[in-house]
């Protein structure tokens, strides 16, 4: 399931070295100046004036970010978090812009301040949640963003993570309501279609993952991901030569026939997975070395039933 529907936008332009040395400076520590105690009085206005300051730099920061400039927006959100380092927001706005620059290390670790300075944070609790899930860490993700629909149920990534979460898990049905409840939010999804519609595959409703596969086409007919797996649905029906015409769509022929040659095996229709797999041999003799190991795995297993034969 190469499709997880967690495209993020990206903005333009590079982070700046002193931005960046900046950032990773204060992610990491934030222990702030030894100062001398105040008296209580100058105290409260030294915090009220870096409230402001915050406050100031954060609007600054979105109007930056809204204008496309996210460099400058990126220096105005680390000065407002210098400013005040008990503010979630300005650390969440960090994340998300080396988020879109594919820096997930400091992406992560200002997801990872924001949520610790409001726990209910849901769009940290979903962005540090969703780096989680990219590094195929899904036992730290699924909580993270298990807390973010609960504090904002439209949190469609978040949900759409989940069902791929669960799916790995084989909680099929915990899967479909987290699938159901992303729909709600992005009923055109291809993407989204396509993981439902694999998660019913895999709980073998094969007639409900053809509709979410054409479902997913109709949006976008050159998804080649809901091709790809609408070709499985007909080859796990037996109707070999309908997968073959819809996988060669999107794959080489010796790519198709291996494929489908698999499910037939997988399927114990070992006469067809032998016809595909040599097919698959014959179109790509030299270089199509996984339908050979293939053929190798079809005759282990036939002599395994054959073996087990009375």
């Amino acid at each position: 399931m190469s499709s997880n529907g967690l495209t993020m936008n990206r903005w333009s332009g590079r982070c700046p070295m002193f931005a960046t040395a900046f950032a990773m400076s204060l992610l990491g520590t934030l222990a702030g100046c030894a100062t001398t105690p105040a008296q209580p009085d100058a105290a409260a206005a030294q915090t009220a004036l870096s409230s402001s300051a915050a406050a100031d730099a954060r609007a600054k920061a979105a109007e930056a970010r809204a204008k496309g400039d996210g460099d400058t927006a990126l220096r105005l959100y680390v000065e407002a978090a210098d400013h005040d380092p008990s503010d979630a927001e300005s650390f969440y706005q960090i994340g998300s812009i080396y988020d879109e620059r594919k820096n997930g290390a400091l992406a992560a670790r200002a997801y990872t301040r924001a949520v610790q300075n409001n726990p209910e944070h849901a769009l940290a609790l979903e962005g540090l949640g969703l780096r989680y899930f990219a590094d195929r860490q899904l036992e730290q993700a699924r909580p993270l963003l298990t807390r973010a629909v609960a504090v904002e149920p439209a949190l469609w990534r978040s949900h759409n993570a989940l069902g791929l979460i669960a799916d790995s898990l084989g909680e099929h049905e915990t899967a479909a309501a987290h699938f159901a409840a992303a729909l709600q939010v992005r009923p055109d999804s291809a993407s989204i279609l396509n993981n439902r519609g694999y998660s019913r595959y895999l709980a073998g409703d094969l007639d409900a993952a053809e509709r979410d596969y054409r479902a997913a086409l109709t949006f976008d007919p050159g998804y080649s991901q809901a091709w790809q797996n609408l070709g499985l649905v007909f080859a796990r029906r037996g109707d070999y030569q309908r997968a073959l015409a819809t996988l060669a769509r999107v794959v080489s022929k010796h790519v198709a026939a291996n494929d489908v040659g698999y499910i037939a095996m997988l399927s114990g229709d070992y006469a067809a997975a032998e016809q595909l797999f040599a097919d698959a041999l014959r179109l790509s003799p030299r270089y199509y070395q996984t339908a050979d190991e293939n053929f190798a795995e079809l005759r282990r297993r036939r002599a395994a039933v054959a073996a087990a034969a009375p």
